[in-house]
């Protein structure tokens, strides 16, 4: 009798929960099948698993998750029959073929109590509440040394949905990322429309940009809010600044940022609100809703809130990883206004402090 493709794998997929959930005896687990990403072998930090084992197949695979305390991912690869086990984050990057590996990332683990395994960002007792920011994923999760990443899900918007993002942990808590680049990994295309920049495009692993939706959302619920900035040259010297004041305003007013109460920090030099460079009070441009008055997003190859300059600006964290031209190219220059090669920047806010 012939069965249909999507009918075998519907009753795999129901086997898997199935058989999971009688491993643990009185525990329940849930698995929904996720995405296997390319991405480049340089791009380490989100690739690197708790524990590779051999499994018959991927039910075998939960099984292992399930074991595993620590896991809340699995990826399978066919071929081989690894097992790679991880904490967090919901898709699969990796650096080899994609065809023969599938992808799948824990709902919950619970007993007949209450669930004590969510996912990053998600709790309550059944998994029920999930938080506005990474500030509240803090309380969820709090064996994570500083100077690490985790990648958390987290709904900024009451009404509007649940969204994974990258967490930075620093000594002045937890920050939700608005922007990541990074040598290392593939580089994604920031010379995007308005409605992308609204919505958010990348991928957490990698290089992203949350959308200015909701980033907004996030001050409106959880205000007030700072901005921390990072980022590494070629050279390997860290820099970094933060303001103690950043909001935005609404879409209809083009989302114009305000800073104010810089830090510096690693001799970052203020370009944001210094001089004719201050970006605060401006809207944010893209190349098919430009606000700068002088072609800055196509000129400088992304999206930004430009200063009123013909110079445009200093810094560039849209530009291109390898780009040879200083204008387009990521960067942040120094104080004799010197192109400095960035080899990462990510851009940080946190409300709840």
């Amino acid at each position: 009798m012939f069965i249909s493709t999507y009918y075998v794998k519907m009753l795999c997929h129901v086997l898997l929960l199935w058989m999971i959930s009688r491993t643990e005896g009185t525990l329940d687990s849930r698995y929904v099948k996720t995405r296997v990403i390319k991405e480049l072998k340089r791009c380490k930090e989100s690739m690197m698993p708790l524990a590779d084992v051999l499994s018959s197949d991927f039910i075998g695979c939960g099984v292992e998750c399930t074991a595993n305390k620590e896991c809340r991912r699995f990826m399978f690869d066919t071929e081989t029959n690894l097992c790679s086990l991880f904490d967090f984050g919901a898709n699969c990057p990796t650096g080899e073929h994609v065809d023969n590996k599938v992808c799948y990332r824990q709902e919950f683990v619970c007993n007949e109590v209450s669930c004590f395994r969510c996912p990053l960002g998600y709790y309550g007792d059944r998994c029920q509440h999930v938080a506005t920011e990474c500030a509240e994923v803090k309380g969820t999760l709090m064996d994570i040394d500083q100077n690490q990443h985790v990648l958390a899900f987290i709904r900024p918007s009451p009404t509007g949905p649940v969204i994974q993002v990258r967490c930075a942990i620093k000594s002045t808590g937890w920050w939700t990322a608005i922007q990541r680049r990074r040598k290392g990994c593939k580089e994604v295309d920031f010379n995007r429309t308005w409605d992308e920049y609204v919505d958010g495009f990348g991928d957490t692993h990698g290089e992203y940009w949350l959308g200015l939706k909701h980033a907004y959302d996030i001050i409106q619920l959880k205000g007030p809010c700072r901005l921390l900035i990072v980022w590494w040259l070629n050279d390997k010297t860290r820099h970094s600044a933060y303001y103690n004041g950043f909001n935005l305003t609404d879409a209809s007013n083009g989302y114009n940022i305000s800073l104010s109460g810089m830090q510096e920090r690693d001799n970052a030099t203020d370009y944001l609100t210094d001089g004719s460079y201050s970006i605060a009070g401006r809207p944010f441009s893209t190349y098919d809703r430009d606000f700068s008055g002088y072609g800055c997003p196509e000129r400088l190859n992304g999206g930004w809130w430009y200063p009123r300059t013909p110079n445009c600006s200093l810094m560039n964290p849209s530009g291109r990883l390898l780009e040879d031209d200083t204008e387009a190219s990521l960067r942040w220059d120094d104080n004799l206004i010197n192109a400095s090669k960035a080899y990462s920047f990510t851009l940080n806010v946190q409300c709840s402090y």
